[in-house]
């Protein structure tokens, strides 16, 4: 018998998560083993965008995000504490240098752009991925004249944030950074 990702005996000890079924290899993909997978997992097929809320510290009028979480289930079975924001970067908008409380992983999916970790600007492209520890500065630019596609994962799902630089709205370029905040992104729309 072939090897399966989680043993039975296995899945039934792990904390709520009693049940597992096994798929049979025409529900993966052709020339794939039997997985076995638990059972309660979410699947987000297509993840919706938006704009992003008027902000006169980061602002980004041409970018649009999909903020992505599992959904509390009744019985506790779901993926609690990772968030997930894919964005979609218009040319010449800024995420600004910023640090969290939280770990964060940025993966570059399309495009061109410039990313700042380790105290200066670098270029990245599609494949990149950067992991950010807490409290370390990163930020990323658009200046390909072009899209750039990303995504940020982060582990926990109340993250605190500080602004170190800004990327203004109209008429708010004097304005000082603002104070620390912190987002709980069960709990609000995702943004401050």
């Amino acid at each position: 018998m072939p090897p399966t990702i989680f043993d039975p005996a296995f899945a039934a000890d792990v904390d709520g998560y009693p049940g597992v079924t096994e798929l049979p290899e025409s529900a993966i993909c052709p020339e794939s083993r039997p997985v076995t997978m638990l059972v309660g997992m979410t699947v987000i097929q297509k993840p919706e965008y938006r704009r992003f809320p008027a902000d006169p510290h980061n602002h980004k009028p041409n970018s649009r995000y999909s903020l992505v979480l599992d959904p509390v289930r009744p019985d506790g079975r779901y993926v609690k504490d990772l968030v997930v924001n894919f964005e979609h970067l218009a040319s010449d908008e800024v995420i600004p240098v910023h640090a969290h409380t939280n770990e964060e992983v940025l993966i570059i999916d399309e495009g061109e752009g410039e990313a700042f970790y380790d105290g200066e600007w670098r270029p990245v492209g599609p494949g990149s991925v950067i992991l950010v520890p807490p409290g370390v500065a990163h930020g990323f630019r658009n200046r390909s004249g072009s899209g750039v596609r990303l995504h940020a994962v982060f582990a926990g799902h109340v993250v605190g944030t500080r602004l170190l630089e800004r990327s203004p709205a109209p008429g708010t370029e004097d304005d000082p950074l603002p104070p620390p905040y912190i987002i709980d992104f069960r709990n609000s729309d995702g943004l401050p």
